[in-house]
């Protein structure tokens, strides 16, 4: 998956861009597409100007009235290697 937010810029001291979000397009087979929007953060500078970069909001989830694969979130993840 990838949500590109696309360029985005702030110039200044102390500066402060608007939230950017993007439209996630959710495809299951046998459904029809459903489109969430996800904030991906914002920009800012600092009395110097040096930027600030802040993530989104860090909400997690399914969209509304799709549950998430059983599958997902049993993943058992990655093996311990085994000692040698």
């Amino acid at each position: 998956m990838l949500i590109d937010g696309g360029a985005r810029s702030v110039v200044g001291t102390n500066q402060t861009s608007t939230a950017f979000f993007r439209n996630l397009q959710y495809d299951r087979i046998g459904w029809h597409s459903i489109y969430v929007n996800v904030e991906l953060g914002q920009l800012r500078t600092d009395t110097q100007g040096r930027l600030i970069v802040l993530g989104g909001n860090g909400i997690s989830g399914e969209p509304s009235g799709v549950s998430i694969r059983p599958d997902f979130y049993r993943n058992p993840g990655r093996r311990k290697p085994e000692p040698r």
